[in-house]
């Protein structure tokens, strides 16, 4: 039996992403906080023949009125339509209810991500009215991004959502006759309203900005490959919402430095991991990232990241922006290893002495396999908002006596040219075994691998009773 290589790393490649306001793709959605939550559409306008929902992605399925669609914790209803107007028509909920999304998936049910215009009289009003149930979602908006409101367009409809307190409107003009008349009225007594940037317009109360809430400029939006600190100093003393969205693969680390707080949904199964150290084992130096437990990610703040499932993941958080931004580190004084944070990016153009990155791909003649952290070469580029690891002062390659250096502290006569990743559970447990993808620089776990508890693994499946580890899942052989 040998002792488990989680993963390891060369040239941190970015995934290609583009910065996208996650929740004006997604259509207008409510989400049940607890067991048993009815959904209805009622109110005494005419429900639209082209309103659909979709319960838990099921499909879409014809609204019929005043019938109820049960969800619990967790689950979904998503609205969808073509009409021009839901004049007096109203969805409810019987208890409490995220709300989320983008409204405009009500008049575009196929292009609402970039539809803006709103061409009827009363096209929202009433949407919400008298519903004490409804809640903002603590990560997710949601989104009104139509430019142009018409006559009694938000006419109350939001009306009396008593725990209503983030709303996104991107009007900028909000001129025609009641367009939003007692719309906010009722809402929570503090709240925050994203505006769009330069709107002046707005009035207080009631029937514009709620008295008490605190507005902002819409979205900040930083796109993947971007200087964070560069692309905030035009915000610099004001307090945003700003968002970055960044493509990942299910269950292929990446690390990741984020600007600002960020807390993680609770619904997600998405990890966040922290550098604890590196230690050797036999011949082997390893890297320990353990898993975060904490409701809130630090700004600042170099983390390793496994996603849940493919696609994009969205990170956002309210931001009081400083006059200067600096990525941090992690460093570990025990063993003379740093975890360290790049908001600029990095490029050596001369091979770097102490520096570790990932490898994106197999190394033929040096014995380097896909996702190990190994000695960073000539011309090797980290790109911004990722991560690097780097010994002492990262430009002395130290040659420490073997004799000398305590087993625990991974120092030889030589630095090593590759590093092993252990990826240690909040319970302690390790949790896998990675290759590199080629293509986007991320880690997949190894399905096949079986190992005890302490993270040592077997060539094959164990016989022995006891608790194992198989598939980042602890498996019980009986």
């Amino acid at each position: 039996m040998m002792k488990v290589k989680v993963f390891s790393i060369l040239a941190l490649l970015l995934m290609a992403a583009t910065g996208a306001w996650a929740q004006q793709d997604q259509p207008l959605t409510l989400e049940a906080m607890t067991d048993g939550v009815q959904v209805s559409v009622s109110g005494y306008g005419t429900v639209p023949s082209s309103m659909q929902y979709d319960k838990n992605g099921l499909g879409k399925v014809q609204v019929t009125k005043g019938e109820q669609y049960s969800l619990n914790q967790g689950e979904t209803i998503k609205f969808y339509g073509s009409a021009a107007s839901y004049s007096n028509v109203t969805i409810s909920c019987t208890g409490g209810c995220y709300v989320y999304g983008n409204v405009m998936s009500l008049v575009d049910e196929n292009d609402f991500a970039t539809a803006t215009i709103l061409t009827e009289y009363r096209a929202f009003s009433q949407l919400f009215y008298n519903n004490r149930y409804l809640y903002s979602h603590p990560t997710k908006k949601l989104v009104l991004p139509a430019r142009n409101l018409e006559i009694n367009c938000y006419y109350s409809m939001f009306y009396n959502c008593r725990s209503l307190n983030t709303v996104t409107c991107l009007a900028t003009d909000i001129s025609a006759y009641g367009a939003t008349n007692y719309w906010l009225n009722g809402v929570d007594s503090e709240g925050t309203f994203y505006k769009a940037n330069g709107m002046t317009g707005w009035s207080t109360g009631a029937n514009g900005i709620p008295d008490g809430w605190t507005t902002l400029d819409y979205t900040v939006t930083l796109t993947d490959g971007d200087n964070p600190s560069a692309a905030l100093s035009a915000y610099t003393g004001k307090t945003c919402e700003v968002e970055y969205t960044r493509s990942f693969t299910e269950n292929k680390p990446a690390t990741v430095c984020l600007p600002f707080a960020y807390t993680p949904n609770q619904w997600s199964d998405d990890k966040f991991y922290t550098f604890s150290g590196i230690k050797m084992e036999g011949s082997d130096y390893v890297a320990d990232m353990t898993e975060v437990t904490s409701a809130t990610l630090e700004a600042n703040t170099p983390y390793l990241f496994v996603a849940s499932s493919t696609g994009d993941v969205y990170f956002n958080g309210t931001y009081a922006i400083p006059s200067s931004i600096t990525a941090g580190e992690t460093a570990r004084t025990d063993c003379n290893w740093t975890f360290v944070g790049t908001y600029s990016g990095e490029q050596w153009t001369t091979a770097p002495t102490g520096i570790y990155g990932f490898s994106a791909q197999n190394v033929d003649g040096q014995s380097i396999s896909q996702g190990e952290f190994v000695k960073v070469g000539a011309y090797v580029r980290v790109k911004p908002m990722r991560c690097y690891l780097k010994y002492k002062s990262g430009t002395v390659d130290y040659a420490e006596a073997r004799a000398r250096a305590p087993r625990n502290t991974a120092e030889e006569e030589t630095l090593p040219e590759r590093i092993s990743v252990r990826l240690i559970g909040a319970d302690g447990v390790v949790t896998g075994i990675g290759s590199l993808h080629t293509a986007t620089g991320e880690v997949t776990l190894d399905d096949a691998a079986w190992y005890s508890l302490d993270g040592t693994r077997f060539s094959s499946k164990p016989t022995r009773k006891g608790i194992y580890v198989n598939n980042g899942k602890k498996v019980i052989i009986k």
